[in-house]
């Protein structure tokens, strides 16, 4: 039957029905084309940033070698700048402490 299918392979805790779309089925390679597009940019910008950067001649080996490190590790700090907001707010939903607003008078100086 088709539930049995898709029971092993596609399971989703939160929406199963989501789990038997075409879309969900398609996310993989959706996301590996994005990411290759990425890595080919983060590629060509190390690049052109090693060529276009003077060497100093007083710099060892090992700087040039940090350098590069340095630009492997972009996408992972990007990620994780972009996910301590998603975990704060999710962390505030688990305890109960929502974000408290407070409206202040707004008023509008005529000359």
């Amino acid at each position: 039957s088709r539930e049995m299918r898709y029971s092993k392979k596609q399971q989703s805790i939160i929406n199963p029905q989501f789990a038997k779309s075409l879309f969900a089925y398609n996310l993989g390679q959706i996301f590996n084309y994005i990411f290759t597009i990425m890595l080919v940019g983060i590629i060509s910008s190390l690049w052109i940033s090693s060529l276009s950067l003077p060497r100093p001649a007083h710099r060892p080996r090992l700087h040039f070698v940090l350098l590069v490190f340095q630009w492997l590790l972009i996408p992972f700090v990007t990620l994780m700048y972009g996910a301590i907001p998603a975990i704060d707010a999710q962390t505030r939903l688990m305890f109960n402490k929502h974000l408290g607003f407070e409206v202040t008078e707004k008023i509008r100086k005529i000359q």
